[in-house]
């Protein structure tokens, strides 16, 4: 099944929802303690990586740069991730406050290089359009609760 294109005037003509939803593929975490909760807790697809922000001498996975801003804080927000474990698509709901940070509305602000890695190769099929907008957090606080709904697929 191909994804198809959102409606022209989402937003306008349709009401975007409140509460964004999205599906997460790879989550990539640094401690055992956060690979065993996010897999056996929610069904997230974690592995375990040593995540830097730097290139080192393994192969590039992605690089993403943006115009920098003026830090500040925000209120809590509520984000639905979506993951797929044992045939069920399961949805969490994730509470978040970002402490520091700024984001973006402009294109020209964020600049994605895709690198060699396989998981670049997938992101590359995925056919991402335009960039719409941007976040960077410093520091921000988070609760995630158990799953909360679940469907067969």
């Amino acid at each position: 099944m191909l994804d198809e294109s959102s409606p022209l005037f989402t937003g306008i003509l349709r009401k975007a929802p409140t509460v964004p939803k999205f599906y997460i593929r790879h989550l990539p975490v640094t401690t055992e303690v956060a690979h065993k909760v996010g897999v056996e807790f929610a069904g997230y697809p974690k592995f375990l990586a040593e995540i830097t922000f730097e290139r080192e001498g393994g192969r590039h996975i992605l690089t993403l740069s943006a115009r920098e801003g003026v830090l500040h804080s925000a209120f809590r927000s509520r984000i639905k991730p979506i993951t797929v474990r044992e045939g069920h698509m399961l949805r969490c709901e994730f509470i978040v406050r970002e402490r520091h940070w700024v984001d973006g509305r402009d294109s020209a602000s964020v600049h994605l290089e895709l690198g060699d890695h396989a998981f670049a190769q997938e992101v590359r099929e995925w056919k991402l359009g335009k960039m719409l907008a941007y976040q960077y957090a410093t520091q921000h606080q988070a609760i995630l609760t158990p799953v909360v709904e679940s469907f067969a697929v």
